[in-house]
């Protein structure tokens, strides 16, 4: 999801600028993705909002314009950001969601992993309503995810 994240945003740059801390917090394991999310974000702190063609000259003087190129010809997941022919708008409103959702995740699960540690420990209903909360929470943005991407393989 990271990489059709990053992908999303080659498409509509201007949502950089408005959620640099939700992508700085993304987990991101390839390196390539980190190199190039680390260049999209410089460019939106140093340059504001972005169009398509200021992030390409942008990525091309910090040596990313390859990889960023080669992941606009990669088909991803199928979320509609990465769909030229979706609408502008849905495109933008969905990539912002699956951003934010993502970014809250890894919080999601820690506070879920501590809860289920503190049950291990003294089993209370308070803990148990707090683990289940948690858990629902995870499960509700796993199911956003998923219907998003089901909603646009149609």
């Amino acid at each position: 999801t990271a990489r059709a994240d990053l992908q999303g945003l080659l498409r509509f740059p201007a949502v950089i600028g408005e959620h640099v801390q939700a992508l700085a917090d993304l987990p991101v394991a390839e390196q390539r993705l980190v190199n190039l999310r680390a260049a999209m974000l410089d460019a939106a702190m140093m340059h504001g909002a972005l169009d398509p063609d200021s992030l390409d000259t942008i990525l091309a003087a910090k040596g990313v314009a390859s990889f960023a190129e080669e992941l606009r010809r990669q088909t991803g997941l199928g979320f509609s950001f990465n769909r030229r022919d979706a609408d502008p708008e849905r495109a933008q409103r969905d990539l912002v969601l699956v951003i934010d959702t993502l970014a809250a995740r890894p919080g999601l699960e820690a506070a879920l992993d501590a809860a289920t540690q503190r049950l291990k420990e003294d089993w209370d209903d308070a803990a148990y309503q707090e683990q289940q909360r948690l858990r629902a929470a995870r499960d509700e943005a796993d199911r956003q995810l998923a219907t998003l991407i089901a909603s646009d393989a149609e």
